[in-house]
């Protein structure tokens, strides 16, 4: 811990310019003393012992409190230059390593407003990031004051400016430990021998799979370039045997430039928003007319894993299931509900393909040009780092989203972590229509090849956890690495999700075809438990990995698992759903159908586009640290929850609800259909929703006046 001794003791060194009034002589502490004194005096608070009326008291205090200042300017003054002068060694240094003519120009100019006390120098020194306190518990970055840096301006003598603040990113990695095994984390214990607090760190390091890496904000001149301050910056990372890297910098001369597909972007939004408030005007112009009113419509986390109640955080993986299980549920229903006498209408169905991909992929190549406007809206001292590669990524890979090929996407490239949902469960609708249309035809080859279907995908899933030597599922202390591979080759495929994709086709095949079954007492009694540790069992055998006791997992546990936890999970969701909808569990269908509900199941697409734009604007504009504990966690959650039904509302309005009435009655119009409509012929009325989440219950009226609704 050398280099960490050092390099502390220069940041110590360098804080004590702003400290150094506090080192005051005898003449200051005697002033301090007397200028007391006379406030005590013109307080009443002691006797007068001196012979001077209250006017000459206050004349006498102001001149010793201006004496006291100036006097605090010369302490600071030597203090500053005592500082300057140890560090001239490493100025000139500096002044050696073939930095530009502009930015030795500005550096001297700082030295000199630092020796002038200028409050410009000093806050652009007091910008500057420290060592940050907690390191041993994983507190790795201290970005400084970045709008205090930002805000900091140097001006020439006859009035213009001459340079700003600007705030680059740094990272301070001392040398690179090896990894000692693929379970390093839980032998490091056993490998080191004896207690020390180097140990320490490196376990806790270990545990979390983080590499040591000091995160730093450092405030330059704006004429300084980011290989200038690698190179300034270089000196001192060859004395204290570390790598120091510039990862990007900011200042306010930066210049805001619309690129072609921003410009494109803002045009579009703009157009929407010009177009939806001229149709509502239209629109509602003839019933104003009419007098009628229209109706209203990071450390903590080694802690929180060994905690069973956090599984439901730590296994939040598991919640996706849900989506792949209500998209085939709504397919298979559909054609089934809409199905007389087995004749499957197959241009409706086509009809609804069209109006399905058309609907989707708008929405998601709109949350793609919203991504790419980020850079204009935000600013903070990991933003430009982060949002650059987020942009570059949605400018190289938006085809694939066209093409619903996006889940073949790197995730690290992906534009978005989310689209890669709406690729899969295309493909998943496309390839399992033929399951649909087997089980309408013939119920009992079709239940034979939907159970044909769910064991071998399970199984391909299974052993390919096995033979790869992945975890069972994700975990969220596993190597970040590994994690990445796992999601590319096995999370984000379709396959992997074929198993809850057709259960929840069976699902819908079954309240389709028999809408009014009525369950047995016995039968209810014994599939409620069992459904319930089903969902328990794939939800908390993580904890076990969780906890550090994944290297005792044999293959075959791991293979049982990753097989077998998803379709134990939909088929609990199975459970839950025909019980509802064949009216076994009415108190649960009026809590799932609680019409409050409604208005949120409107905005379920628009928020899965937009939460990872609140998210990460969120993440990447923070200019402080954040206490990690399960309450500060919370706060975000709902803090970030409430912006983003806010953020839906008016996407739904302005983008996804425009989009659904243009293919709604472009198709219809096109094929003279009623798919897009969800109506019968037999003027049964139908609604359903082929989105990720229902926005309506789905209902079928197979008796006059007897309607089963389906609250999902």
């Amino acid at each position: 811990m050398r280099w960490f001794i050092s390099l502390a003791g220069t940041f110590v060194l360098w804080m004590g310019l702003i400290s150094g009034f506090q080192a005051m002589d005898a003449n200051i502490e005697a002033l301090q003393h007397k200028v007391a004194l006379i406030h005590k005096i013109l307080k009443n608070h002691v006797p007068n012992p001196m012979d001077k009326s209250d006017d000459e008291l206050h004349e006498e205090i102001t001149a010793n409190i201006a004496e006291l200042w100036a006097k605090y300017d010369a302490a600071l003054q030597i203090h500053v230059d005592h500082l300057l002068r140890q560090f001239l060694p490493y100025v000139l240094e500096v002044a050696n390593t073939d930095l530009q003519v502009d930015c030795i120009r500005s550096l001297l100019r700082v030295v000199r407003g630092l020796k002038t006390l200028d409050t410009w120098a000093f806050q652009l020194l007091d910008s500057i990031g420290r060592p940050a306190a907690g390191i041993m518990d994983v507190t790795m970055s201290d970005y400084g004051d970045y709008d205090q840096c930002l805000a900091v301006t140097s001006y020439e003598a006859d009035g213009p400016i001459d340079f700003r603040g600007q705030h680059c990113n740094i990272a301070i990695r001392p040398p690179a430990f090896p990894p000692l095994s693929t379970n390093s984390a839980h032998k490091l214990q056993e490998v080191l021998n004896g207690t020390s607090v180097y140990k320490e760190v490196l376990l806790t390091y270990y545990k979390v799979h983080q590499e040591f890496e000091l995160r730093m904000g450092v405030c330059a001149p704006s004429k300084c370039s980011a290989t200038d301050v690698f190179r300034m910056l270089q000196p001192l990372a060859d004395s204290l045997g570390v790598r120091i890297d510039v990862l990007g910098c900011e200042s306010l001369d930066t210049p805001l430039q619309l690129d072609t597909q921003q410009f494109c972007v803002v045009c579009c939004l703009t157009l929407s928003v010009f177009l939806v408030a001229m149709g509502t005007t239209i629109q509602g112009l003839p019933k104003s007319l009419r007098g009628q009113c229209p109706k209203g419509n990071l450390a903590f986390l080694i802690g929180a894993m060994n905690s069973m109640p956090f599984q439901l955080v730590a296994n939040g993986f598991l919640a996706v299931e849900n989506f792949f299980f209500i998209s085939g549920l709504l397919m298979s229903y559909r054609i089934t509900a809409t199905s007389s006498d087995n004749v499957i209408r197959y241009k409706d169905i086509f009809t609804s393909y069209l109006h399905r991909y058309f609907r989707l992929t708008s929405c998601a190549l709109f949350s793609v040009g919203i991504f790419s406007v980020l850079p204009l809206v935000g600013s903070g001292p990991v933003w430009r780092e982060n949002v650059l590669n987020a942009t570059v990524n949605c400018h190289a890979n938006w085809l694939p989203i066209l093409f619903s090929v996006n889940n073949f996407v790197s995730a690290d490239k992906m534009c978005t972590p989310n689209l890669w949902f709406l690729s899969a469960d295309w493909q998943l609708q496309v390839v399992l229509l033929v399951l649909v249309v087997l089980l309408v035809k013939k119920p009992a080859m079709g239940a034979l090849v939907a159970f044909a279907v769910i064991v071998v995908t399970s199984s391909l899933v299974g052993a390919h956890t096995v033979l790869a030597n992945y975890p069972a599922t994700i975990l969220p202390l596993e190597n970040p690495r590994v994690m990445a591979l796992m999601m590319d080759d096995i999370f984000m495929q379709a396959h992997t999700h074929a198993a809850p994709f057709t259960v929840g086709i069976c699902t819908g095949y079954l309240i389709g075809a028999s809408p009014f079954m009525r369950l047995r007492p016995v039968t209810r009694l014994m599939l409620w438990p069992v459904s319930l540790v089903l969902m328990v069992l794939a939800l908390l055998i993580p904890w076990l990995w969780n906890r550090g006791n994944g290297s005792q997992s044999t293959d075959l546990v791991k293979f049982l698992y990753a097989a077998g936890h998803r379709s134990m999970w939909a088929l609990g969701l199975m459970w839950i759903v025909v019980c509802c909808a064949s009216g076994n569990a009415p108190i649960l269908d009026r809590l799932l159908g609680w019409p409050a509900l409604r208005p949120l199941s409107r905005l379920s697409l628009s928020a899965y586009l937009l939460s990872p734009v609140i998210i990460y604007y969120q993440q990447w504009t923070i200019r402080e640290r954040l206490y990690g504990r399960h309450f500060t966690v919370l706060n975000l959650f709902i803090v970030n929850m409430i912006y983003l039904v806010f953020a839906s509302a008016i996407f739904y309005l302005f983008v996804e609800q425009p989009l659904r009435q243009f293919s709604k009655s472009t198709f219809e119009s096109m094929f003279d259909s009623n798919a897009a409509r969800g109506s019968l012929e037999d003027g049964g009325p139908v609604r359903f929703n082929d989105s990720i989440s229902h926005q309506e219950p789905l209902e079928v009226q197979s008796k006059p006046g007897k309607i089963i609704k389906v609250y999902l």
